[in-house]
């Protein structure tokens, strides 16, 4: 009854005029129920507003791991005056945007990271808005833009993205730099009715640059999507230009971190950067498979009045774990095979530009996989690959397929699978729920010891896993600034959430 119900209302002929091999929608227009709508807002309503908890259970003001020497560190050397720490890398990558973003947040709004956190959000949420347009592009049929409009919000709006919607530092990079790839490639597919969106596309690309490393594959993607769908060679070796000078601008002074393993390394096993590329593809099938068989495991143990365990400790469930690596291999290699197959579809019909904008970001994100194998996969291995942070990629390259076939599909296929991704993705969206008062509390009691400067190798630990010297490096920067970098301990009382700052 549900998927009769989408459907099933109002019905307007429509012509069949698509060139591009795409089968119309619907030889008749289709409206959804009512009753349908308000089922789908309801779960949507639902997906984003455990989002929203989750996000407020998980943010803390407190600096962790990343955030002392990317962000305040960073800012120290600016406040000295060494301006070249805009261009430094960190890590692999010259986060030279998202810094904009760390010292307005210290400068202007106190560092406590709302402002990031705040920011980050934004770009998730222009993500996904240029998404809806996309899809009302591409759909005509109204219940099925609908439901391909409900799986796209589902996707984006999924809690696998943990680090990126609840830690600040994190979130600002992957959802800026997904938005801004994703914003190159669609520039570039309007600039061939608007000739300013062909400076959009390049100022998109040259931002995308300068947030992460893997945004240094987005002009060249752009030259290639130029080329492909009739800009021009002119056009196109601009593109192409730039994006060899972001290159040679990139890597001007480049130094592997010691941290990372070498590509050289990496390449002398190809087994493995395939397999950890495809496991990066197929990352959200992994979280899907793990926290299902995980969580069946949990709720035995705890009917046998065993001892909890968590759904983020991974080790914990070995079974869990290599069933969901597997899955993620072939999920990832099942997304490399339908973007092929739409690809050589689209290269064989009239091009139509957007559709290829939609499919330059899955290849982005397909590259971006490729190139984190090359300097992972030798330090970190094969289990690196499904890293929480890496969903935002892999989701973002799932919501682009699901437009892109959507007008391949009847609306009640797409309702279908619509049904099919909220139950697939509920299990781990419900873990949004979960508390970290008991974590926050030890962050911000080792936070209290190093503003009153009473802290112990065991706090900065805590603070700054596996590297504790640079909490004490950054922190002794900050009280030697002039003025002095002052904390405010309103902020990170371990009472903080009851009485406010």
């Amino acid at each position: 009854m549900v998927l009769e119900g989408i459907s099933g209302g109002r019905h307007v002929r429509a012509e069949r005029t698509d060139r591009a091999g795409v089968r119309p929608d619907s030889l008749r227009q289709s409206e959804p129920a009512s009753w349908v709508r308000l089922c789908v807002i309801a779960v949507l309503v639902a997906f984003a507003a455990l989002t929203i908890v989750g996000i407020a259970r998980t943010f803390t003001p407190v600096p962790r791991a990343d955030d002392w020497d990317g962000n305040l560190e960073f800012f120290a050397d600016v406040t000295e005056g060494r301006w070249q720490a805009w261009f430094a890398q960190f890590t692999e990558h010259r986060i030279i945007l998202p810094r904009l973003f760390y010292w307005i947040d210290l400068k202007i709004f106190g560092g406590h990271f709302l402002f990031q956190l705040i920011s980050g959000v934004a770009f998730a949420v222009a993500i996904w808005a240029t998404f809806l347009l996309a899809a009302r592009a591409l759909i005509k049929d109204r219940a099925t833009r609908l439901m391909t409009c409900a799986i796209v919000t589902l996707l984006l709006s999924s809690w696998m993205q943990i680090p990126n919607f609840g830690i600040a530092f994190n979130g600002i990079q992957w959802f800026m730099v997904t938005f801004f790839a994703f914003a190159t490639f669609v520039a570039t597919a309007v600039a061939n009715k608007n000739q300013y969106a062909f400076y959009v596309a390049i100022f998109c690309g040259l931002a995308a640059a300068g947030t992460l490393s893997n945004g240094i594959i987005a002009l060249p993607l752009a030259a290639v999507l130029a080329y492909l769908i009739g800009l021009g060679i002119v056009r196109a070796g601009v593109l192409l230009a730039l994006g060899g000078a972001v290159l040679v601008a990139y890597f001007n002074g480049y130094v592997r971190p010691e941290v990372h393993g070498s590509p050289l390394a990496a390449l002398s096993d190809p087994i493995g950067i395939v397999q950890y590329t495809l496991s990066y593809l197929g990352n959200v099938a992994f979280y899907i498979v793990f926290v299902a068989m995980a969580g069946a495991d949990l709720a035995l143990k705890m009917l046998a009045q065993e001892r909890s365990l968590s759904l983020d400790k991974f080790n914990d469930h070995p079974v869990a774990y290599l069933a969901g690596l597997t899955a993620a291999e072939i999920a990832g290699a099942g997304l490399i095979i339908l973007t092929a197959a739409l690809g050589w579809r689209w290269l064989r019909s009239d091009r139509d530009p957007l559709r290829g904008a939609l499919l330059m970001l899955v290849i982005f994100v397909c590259g971006t996989a490729f190139g984190t194998s090359l300097g992972r996969l030798s330090a970190f291995g094969i289990e690196q690959s499904i890293a929480a942070r890496y969903t935002t990629m892999t989701l973002t390259a799932l919501a682009a397929l699901v437009v892109l076939t959507a007008p391949y599909l009847s609306a009640r296929q797409v309702g279908v699978l619509f049904v099919t991704c909220a139950i697939l993705l509920l299990p781990r969206q419900l873990t949004a729920l979960r508390s970290r008062e008991a974590e926050h509390a030890q962050f911000e009691n080792a936070m209290q010891a190093v503003i009153e400067h009473r802290d112990t190798e065991a706090d900065r630990a805590i603070l700054y896993p596996g590297q504790p010297e640079i909490v004490d490096r950054v922190a002794n920067r900050l009280r030697a600034m002039q003025p002095p970098w002052h904390w405010d301990p309103r902020w990170y009382g371990s009472n903080l959430r009851s009485k406010g700052p």
